[in-house]
């Protein structure tokens, strides 16, 4: 990057299927649920606002997710769960919410957003402050589809964009990769390790690439995995291949907090609202390299809990109709 950098504020979000418009009554929510937990298929599912996961939103909650984006006030946010772009527009603020007060929302052209067409529902996506690119730049973004391969379900393929800021290109993949094994071994018998398993080395070899490169970037989003140094599935014991039983080893060789790779997120720890099915540590995660990982501000790691209309958080088992997943930030120089 360049000279004149600014202090910018980087967020990965999942935003828990978050569809292209709100369900039009609480009666059809009912419906939905009881579908979802009769496990009816997907596309069976009637009318399409239910064919999907849980929660089922009205416009209430998707201004809420409105409200949050305004307050927490991010730059570069890494979607995770969206139906397509339009979902993305409904919460930033380029298209209109038939609920809350359009002043507690960002502005219309607040930000450039992208959203994969690629990678079945639970699509990844991009969003930048219109503000930071320069200008008649816009972002360029391409499905990074090898990624999505070994996910039998959905396949959700990656967002490998490219952001013109003023101070320069800065390169961004999003991911969300294989959920259900959050803290064992990659190389466990369980069918979602597998497939998790097969995903990394497709991962570590987007970031050589990067790496060699030589240019700033950042990789961010779910990774449904717990990283954290002190994390017993990520040790590798003597004559194991590390890699074969620790993601963490595919990302950076040399340890999480140190260069020229970073993952600031691996040993942070979220706020007691956020934590994940009571487990504190950060499944949702930024690494920076190419140069980003000098751009990082120390101790910059945020959880964010959601919040109420009295600014007091929300705690977790009444914010289900936001999202299972607290936002998590970093600053950089950028």
């Amino acid at each position: 990057m360049t000279a004149g950098a600014d202090q910018i504020k980087v967020a990965t979000w999942n935003l828990a299927w978050l569809a292209n418009d709100p369900i039009s009554s609480m009666d059809l929510v009912k419906d939905c649920q009881k579908q979802d937990e009769a496990k009816v298929d997907f596309d069976k599912r009637t009318p399409e606002g239910c064919r999907k996961g849980s929660p089922y939103r009205m416009a209430g909650a998707y201004a809420g997710l409105a409200h949050h984006v305004k307050w927490l006030d991010f730059d570069i946010i890494g979607m995770q769960e969206v139906q397509s772009a339009d979902a993305a527009k409904l919460i930033l603020g380029d298209r209109p919410i038939a609920s809350g007060d359009p002043k507690s929302m960002v502005a219309p052209g607040t930000y450039k957003v992208v959203v994969n067409p690629d990678g079945g529902w639970q699509k990844v996506g991009l969003a930048v402050k219109t503000a930071l690119l320069a200008p008649g730049q816009d972002l360029i973004a391409e499905p990074f589809t090898e990624i999505g391969v070994p996910v039998k379900r959905d396949h959700r393929s990656a967002l490998d964009v490219k952001v013109p800021l003023k101070t320069g290109t800065l390169r961004v993949l999003v991911v969300h990769l294989k959920s259900a094994c959050h803290r064992v071994p990659l190389d466990a018998a369980s069918d979602d390790c597998q497939q998790l398993s097969a995903q990394a080395p497709i991962l570590q070899n987007w970031i050589r690439q990067r790496q060699e490169e030589g240019k700033p970037f950042l990789v961010l989003g779910d990774f449904n995995r717990v990283l954290a140094s002190s994390a017993q599935h990520e040790q590798c014991g003597t004559g194991v291949v590390c890699t074969k039983v620790s993601l963490r080893a595919s990302l950076d060789g040399n340890a999480v907090d140190q260069l020229p790779i970073l993952i600031p997120t691996a040993d942070a720890k979220h706020v007691p609202e956020c934590g994940f099915k009571g487990d504190l540590n950060l499944i949702d995660h930024i690494l920076l390299g190419g140069g980003a990982e000098a751009a990082y501000i120390a101790n910059s790691v945020r959880s964010h809990a959601y919040i109420d209309k009295d600014g007091k958080p929300i705690t977790k088992d009444k914010v289900r109709h936001l999202s299972d997943h607290c936002p998590v930030s970093i600053g950089v120089n950028l």
